[in-house]
């Protein structure tokens, strides 16, 4: 044989060999990484084997020693869909090439962990001491191997932006030194560790320890009638202004305003009696506070506990969308149920009775819809939200 045909004789002899599927066998995927994660999915890729042919692939889920194809791919990359916020899957991928109809596989590769994202965190509260020195943040606790905690002055965290690294996944607090002249704005992400690889949740919701977020706006009512009533507005309203609710917490009228007697320091004004009279009482003219707080907590879709209508008209707030007090007998109370904590401001200034409730954390505004019909005496109120209603009562003048 001519010695110039020898490396052309080998080539030919490596190209049959490669056509033929040998050595297909020693094809093995050895490194699996996430590219891409979700807190429903995760997207895995690894090195593509260095093969004359087109490799495919088969994807396993493993649990214990069962595996169940679950996908085949064409390309070095899979999709895990349909996780759990935080859920761990494990994988195993076995490479192949088809040869005249026949498919000719690799090793099957070891297990690779991967992992869904953890659920987003949401903050539950943030609040800082008397002094101003120490802000403590909590937040619901998620599945998860730790927190990363952003501290900053201002709401992009380019100033001053400290980075908190909560590392048990039960423990949902951190209480970090401030300075008492600055506002401070915080955010919260969960994270997993799975075989030296971290997942992230989302970021929760910017949160201030300032309760400079409107929740819901101004809901304002109009007042006069006489001195002694205009102080007893006033005595109320600076009782329950600046109140803070946190999740799940109610507020109870009686307990906050307190009875109304001379000591605690009101007046005799007018207040209804029966269906048709007026009397003087200690404190006359509240219901207008808890009427207008009651109208602002219908627009937060908040839980109304207990409301009672009056036994007359009033001209302050729609018919059927007032609420009367009285010590003893007629209480109003309502539940914070949102997920986060909120303020109550409410004013009287200039005959004006205006209220807002704040909240530390940017929340989006439910979609509500008051509507009030009439039927004789009776006066219905229906509130709606995203067209569903949820909460309803009546009224007889």
């Amino acid at each position: 044989m001519n010695k110039k045909m020898i490396p052309l004789l080998l080539a030919v002899l490596i190209v049959l060999a490669c056509i033929l599927g040998f050595g297909t066998k020693k094809q093995e995927i050895k490194n699996v990484f996430p590219k891409t994660s979700t807190a429903s999915s995760v997207t895995a890729e690894w090195k593509t084997p260095h093969r004359l042919w087109h490799t495919m692939y088969e994807v396993y889920l493993c649990d214990n020693n069962d595996m169940i194809l679950y996908k085949t791919v064409d390309d070095n990359s899979v999709t895990i869909d349909n996780l759990k916020p935080g859920q761990t899957v494990t994988i195993k991928i076995k490479p192949y090439h088809k040869l005249i109809g026949k498919k000719r596989y690799g090793y099957i590769s070891n297990e690779f962990r991967l992992s869904a994202n953890p659920k987003k965190v949401a903050i539950d509260s943030v609040t800082r001491n008397e002094e101003k020195t120490v802000m403590a943040i909590s937040w619901s606790s998620v599945d998860c191997s730790g927190y990363e905690v952003l501290v900053a002055t201002d709401k992009k965290f380019k100033k001053n932006t400290q980075t908190y690294n909560v590392t048990k996944g039960s423990t949902a607090y951190i209480t970090v030194d401030t300075a008492p002249d600055k506002t401070y704005y915080t955010k919260v992400r969960a994270y997993i560790n799975v075989d030296g690889n971290q997942y992230f949740g989302s970021w929760s919701r910017l949160s201030s320890d300032d309760f400079e977020y409107r929740y819901v706006g101004y809901t304002t009512t109009y007042y006069d009638s006489g001195k002694n009533r205009i102080t007893n507005i006033e005595i109320a309203t600076n009782k329950i202004n600046g109140t803070v609710l946190l999740p799940g917490e109610e507020f109870n009228f009686d307990r906050i305003v307190g009875e109304r007697t001379e000591e605690n320091g009101f007046k005799m004004a007018p207040s209804f009696f029966g269906t048709d009279m007026s009397i003087l009482t200690l404190g006359g003219g509240i219901c207008q506070v808890s009427s207008t707080l009651f109208n602002a907590l219908l627009l937060g879709n908040f839980d109304i506990v207990e409301r009672h209508p009056h036994s007359q008209q009033v001209d302050y707030v729609p018919l059927g969308m007032d609420a009367a007090i009285n010590w003893g007998t007629k209480n109003f109370r309502f539940k914070n149920n949102t997920d986060y904590p909120i303020k109550i401001l409410v004013s009287a200034k200039d005959y004006r009775l205006r209220c807002k409730i704040m909240t530390c954390t940017q929340i989006k505004k439910p979609n509500v819809e008051l509507k009030v019909s009439q039927k004789g005496k009776r006066y219905t109120l229906r509130r709606y939200v995203d067209k569903n209603m949820n909460y309803t009562t009546d009224s007889y003048y």
